[in-house]
């Protein structure tokens, strides 16, 4: 009964990861880009920056936020390659570690 439940939840929880795991990537790159190299007035226009920004700044901006992008998507990765090995019943499997990493 409780490893049914825990399937079932698992199967649900794997099904909003992988649709978020699509959707993340598809909604938050074109803008970084566009903020970053495509639409440089987006950047100028910008509180912080004062209407001064060089390109070292630019790039500097993509590989900090670029990282953080990175990060999100491992991190959507991992959580379902765990939920995967719940939903299969690994619980206690040394890989379930391994995607906790």
């Amino acid at each position: 009964m409780r490893e049914e439940r825990i399937r079932k939840y698992s199967t649900l929880v794997l099904v909003l990861l992988v649709a978020y795991a699509i959707y993340y990537p598809y909604r938050v790159v074109p803008g970084f880009l566009d903020f970053a190299f495509f639409e440089p007035n987006r950047m100028l226009s910008n509180r912080i920056t004062d209407g001064y920004v060089t390109a070292q700044m630019r790039w500097m901006w993509f590989f900090m936020w670029g990282a953080s992008i990175l990060a999100g998507i491992y991190g959507s990765i991992a959580a379902i390659y765990s939920f995967n090995l719940c939903r299969t019943g690994r619980y206690f499997d040394p890989k379930f570690g391994v995607g906790l990493m």
